[in-house]
C-alpha cells in the first residue's frame, strides 16, 4: 500500500516535472518568438526610416535645385536690367553729343545750299551671342532721298571738314562767287558727299544646311 501511494507521488512528480518541463520550453519557444518578432519589427521600422530619410534628402535636392534656378534666373533678369540700364545710358550720352553736331550740320548745309538733311535713328542688331544691341547712326538724305548712314564718329570728323568749308564759303564776297566755290567743289573735298549705298543690310539671319 505505501509502495502504491510512493510510487504515485512519484508519477505525480515526474508528470509535475514534464509539465514544468514543456511550460519552460513553450516559454523559450514564446520568447524566440517575440525577439525574432521584435527583430523584424526592428527591421521594418529601420527600413521604413531608412526609406523616409531617402525621399526627405530626395526633397531637399530638389528644393535645392529649384531655389538654384530662380537664384540663377534672377541673376539672369538683373544683368539683363543693368545691361539694359546701361545701354541706355550710353545712347543718352550718344545723343547729348550727336544731336548738336547734327543740327549744326544741317544749319552749314542749308547755308551752303545744299539739298543734305541729316537725322539720327536708332538700329537694332543681333550680337553673335544673340543678344540685341542698338547704336546710333545719323542716316543722310539728299534730295529728300535716303543714300547713307553714318557713324557718329564718321559724323564728328565731316563737322570739322564742314565748318572749313563754311569758313572757306564765307570768304568769297558775292553770292555768286560762293555759288561758284560750291558748285566747282570736288566731291572728294565735300564732306557731306560718300558714295551711294545701293545696298544696304536690313537683317541677319543663320542658315543650318543639312549635309
Amino acid at each position: 500500500m505505501k509502495e502504491a501511494e510512493a510510487e504515485k507521488i512519484r508519477a505525480e512528480e515526474r508528470t509535475k516535472a514534464a509539465l514544468l518541463e514543456k511550460e519552460n520550453e513553450f516559454k523559450q519557444k514564446m520568447m524566440e518568438m517575440e525577439k525574432r518578432l521584435n527583430d523584424q519589427e526592428k527591421m521594418r521600422m529601420l527600413a521604413e526610416f531608412e526609406k523616409q530619410q531617402k525621399e526627405a534628402a530626395e526633397k531637399a535636392n530638389q528644393a535645392l535645385l529649384e531655389l538654384e534656378k530662380k537664384q540663377q534666373e534672377m541673376q539672369r533678369a538683373e544683368q539683363e536690367r543693368t545691361a539694359k540700364e546701361q545701354e541706355s545710358k550710353m545712347l543718352d550720352e550718344k545723343l547729348v553729343k550727336v544731336l548738336p553736331l547734327v543740327k549744326e550740320a544741317n544749319t552749314i548745309a542749308k547755308e551752303l545750299n545744299k539739298p543734305y538733311v541729316l537725322t539720327t535713328k536708332l538700329a537694332v542688331h543681333v550680337t553673335h551671342q544673340k543678344k540685341r544691341r542698338t547704336e546710333v547712326l545719323i542716316a543722310v538724305q539728299y534730295e529728300s532721298n535716303h543714300v547713307y548712314d553714318w557713324h557718329p564718329d564718321v559724323l564728328e570728323n565731316r563737322v570739322f571738314i564742314m565748318r572749313d568749308l563754311y569758313e572757306k564759303y564765307n570768304e568769297y564776297p558775292t553770292a555768286n562767287d560762293k555759288a561758284m566755290f560750291i558748285e566747282n567743289l570736288p566731291q572728294d573735298q565735300d564732306p557731306y558727299w560718300d558714295p551711294v549705298q545701293s545696298e544696304r543690310l536690313i537683317g541677319k539671319a543663320q542658315l543650318y544646311l543639312n549635309s
